[in-house]
């Protein structure tokens, strides 16, 4: 939950907000039965520093026949509720590294209530790092799937694509789910040549970075540049890109400097995307 006096937007300018941590008094008072303090999972608990209490996540939607609790919690408290995968982007890197944390284990726990080897119910542990089948005995753990985002480079070039669900004007760097028993550097090559038709020559590794979505994944970051004496001219698969532009290092800069997106106009991930950093190491010549 993210308070917010003000809308996500006011006219052209992305608002920064903040996690609203509530008391489990005041949730219990406003959920009620839906308010299950052993479906939370741990998201600190530091004994050494006895002014800095333990925090938790809850997932808030209702499980009775009752609507969900959105407009009631925002009602309430005073805040606003936003997208998981939007909260990422309209948050201080602080908060994104908490919400990067909590998102992927609770989505994680709604999708597991089952075990996957007999078909009975889970219980999850008291911290939420693990569900047990009581039945089996069989031990299930989060899934983390190794996702390649590789920023493709052709001399002064970089190749930025769009893909349709993105928010109005972002392009990003290219990415694709790893192929068991494929490696990082072959699933660059394979997506580039699947996404834009380019053949990549060097493959260099540059950061990874945890990240909530579609479910739970570990970006693994790449810079690539096309193979020498290839054509530089992209062949999208339309089916997962909509656009795709070659941008200059000046570009790139100028657009990364923006504050905010604008009407009718390109941006680029801000500061907590890995993608973010791949483009700008590459415009300030650091990769």
């Amino acid at each position: 939950m993210l308070p917010a006096p003000i809308p996500l937007y006011e006219g052209k300018h992305l608002k920064i907000m903040k996690i609203a941590w509530k008391h489990s008094d005041e949730l219990s008072e406003l959920l009620k039965e839906d308010f299950r303090a052993d479906e939370s999972i741990v998201l600190n608990c530091n004994i050494s520093d006895p002014t800095s209490p333990p925090k938790f996540a809850i997932n808030i939607a209702s499980k009775s026949s009752e609507p969900d609790h959105k407009e009631k919690f925002e009602k309430r408290f005073g805040s606003t509720t936003v997208s998981g995968r939007t909260s990422l982007f309209v948050v201080s890197k602080t908060d994104a590294r908490i919400l990067g944390q909590c998102l992927p284990h609770l989505q994680w726990h709604i999708r597991h209530q089952f075990c996957s080897n007999c078909g009975e119910r889970t219980t999850k542990d008291p911290s939420g790092s693990k569900r047990t089948c009581p039945t089996c005995s069989t031990v299930h753990y989060p899934i983390l799937s190794p996702v390649a985002i590789v920023l493709v480079t052709n001399g002064d070039r970089c190749l930025v694509v769009r893909q349709p669900r993105f928010m109005a004007g972002m392009y990003s760097a290219i990415s694709g789910f790893l192929e068991p028993g494929e490696s990082l550097e072959a699933a660059v090559r394979r997506e580039v040549a699947e996404e834009v038709g380019l053949e990549v020559e060097e493959v260099k590794f540059f950061s990874s970075q945890s990240w909530a979505f579609p479910l739970s994944s570990l970006m693994l970051g790449c810079h690539a540049s096309i193979k020498h004496g290839t054509t530089d001219h992209v062949s999208l698969d339309e089916a997962e890109l909509e656009d795709s532009r070659w941008l200059h290092r000046e570009e790139v800069l100028t657009i990364l400097d923006k504050s905010s997106p604008k009407d009718d106009d390109i941006w680029l991930p801000p500061e907590v995307a890995i993608a973010h950093r791949l483009l700008k190491s590459w415009a300030l010549k650091e990769n």
